[in-house]
C-alpha cells in the first residue's frame, strides 16, 4: 500500500483512463458557469447615487471572479429597484468590465416602441463588443403600467406584438405593422448587430403559443418555484405568466400542498379556495389598498 502520500496518489492516477471531452468542446464547457440577477434592491433610506455606484462596482468584482453573465432589471415605481433603463446601466458597466456578459432582465416591451428599442439594443451590442443579451418580458409591476396608461391585462398581448416585429428587425428585414399602440411603416434598422446575422442578441424562446406560466408547469420546476418564492407569490408568477388559476382547482391544491398551507390557515387569512386565490395573489403583489406598499416606498424615497 502506498498510503495517502502524494506519490501514491499520482501513481494511482497514472493508471486511470483519461476521458477526453467530446469534439467541439472548449474550456468553457468544462466548468460550471455562474450568473447573477441584479434587480437591484436598495432600501429607501440609502443614497441612490451611491447605491447605483455600488451596483456597478459589484459587476466589476463579479467580472474579476469570472462570472459568466449578469441580468439587470427595469423598474419605475417600486422605490427599491432603482434602475429604470437597464441598457444605460449596461453601457456604463461594459466600460468597467472585460468578460462578463450583460443582459436586460428584462426590458418590459409594452413600455417601449419596438423599433426604437431594437435600435438601442443593436447599438448596445456594438458598445459592449457583443456581450449584450436581450431579455424581454411583459412587465411585472402593475403600477409601472398604470402610470403610463397601459392596461395590465393587455401587457402579454403587447409583448407578443412587439416581439413579432423586433425579431425580423434584428434580422435586417423591413417591417410594416400597425397595432393599437405602435405603427411601423417601412421600418428597417440603420445598423446591423455586431455579427451581422441577427443572432448576436439573444432573445428568449417562448415556445410558440405557450405562455411563460405553461412553460414553468411543463418544466417540472413547480416545487422549486414554490420553495423559492412562497405560496402567494408562486400564484402571482403563474397568473402573470398566463395560467388561469381560477379554472384549475387541482393546480391550486398542488400549490397549497407544496407550500404545506392548510385550509384553516387559508380561512384565517381571509383567502378562499377558488377565485379568491387570484385576488389574494394580486393583493399580495400590489397591496390591499389599491396603491400598495410599492407606491408607499416610492413616495418615501422621494
Amino acid at each position: 500500500m502506498k498510503g495517502n502520500s502524494l506519490a501514491g496518489i499520482m501513481a494511482m492516477a497514472d493508471h486511470r483512463p483519461i476521458k477526453l471531452p467530446p469534439e467541439g468542446f472548449g474550456m468553457d464547457d468544462l466548468y460550471l458557469r455562474s450568473g447573477i440577477f441584479l434587480a437591484p434592491f436598495h432600501n429607501h433610506d440609502e443614497n441612490p447615487t451611491l447605491s447605483i455606484e455600488r451596483d456597478l462596482e459589484l459587476l466589476e468584482h463579479l467580472d474579476r471572479l469570472n462570472y459568466h453573465e449578469a441580468w439587470i432589471g427595469e423598474h419605475h415605481s417600486g422605490g427599491f429597484e432603482l434602475i429604470a433603463c437597464p441598457e444605460m446601466f449596461i453601457a456604463a458597466a461594459a466600460q468597467r468590465t472585460r468578460h462578463i456578459r450583460l443582459g436586460t432582465g428584462v426590458v418590459s416591451l409594452p413600455y417601449h416602441n419596438p423599433f426604437m428599442l431594437a435600435d438601442r439594443m443593436v447599438q448596445l451590442d456594438h458598445m459592449t463588443r457583443g456581450r449584450a443579451m436581450f431579455g424581454v418580458g411583459p412587465g411585472a409591476l402593475v403600477h409601472d403600467a398604470l402610470k403610463i396608461g397601459v392596461d395590465p391585462g393587455a401587457q402579454r398581448r403587447m409583448m407578443n406584438e412587439a416581439l413579432e416585429v423586433i425579431i425580423p428587425l434584428l434580422r435586417g428585414e423591413i417591417v410594416n405593422r400597425k397595432t393599437d399602440w405602435f405603427n411601423l411603416t417601412d421600418a428597417q434598422l440603420q445598423l446591423r448587430d455586431l455579427r451581422g446575422d441577427g443572432r448576436q442578441l439573444r432573445l428568449p424562446a417562448f415556445g410558440g403559443e405557450r405562455t411563460f406560466g405553461e412553460l414553468v408547469l411543463e418544466s417540472g420546476e413547480l416545487a422549486l418555484l414554490v420553495r423559492q418564492v412562497g405560496f402567494g407569490l408562486a400564484q402571482f408568477v403563474l397568473l402573470v405568466g398566463g395560467v388561469e388559476l381560477d379554472d384549475d382547482i387541482a393546480l391550486l391544491d398542488q400549490l397549497a400542498g407544496l407550500a404545506e398551507v392548510r385550509d384553516d390557515e387559508l380561512r384565517a387569512a381571509g383567502h378562499g379556495r377558488r377565485k379568491h386565490f387570484r385576488i389574494a395573489a394580486l393583493q399580495a403583489a400590489v397591496g390591499r389598498d389599491g396603491e400598495g406598499h410599492v407606491a408607499e416606498f416610492g413616495a418615501r424615497r422621494r
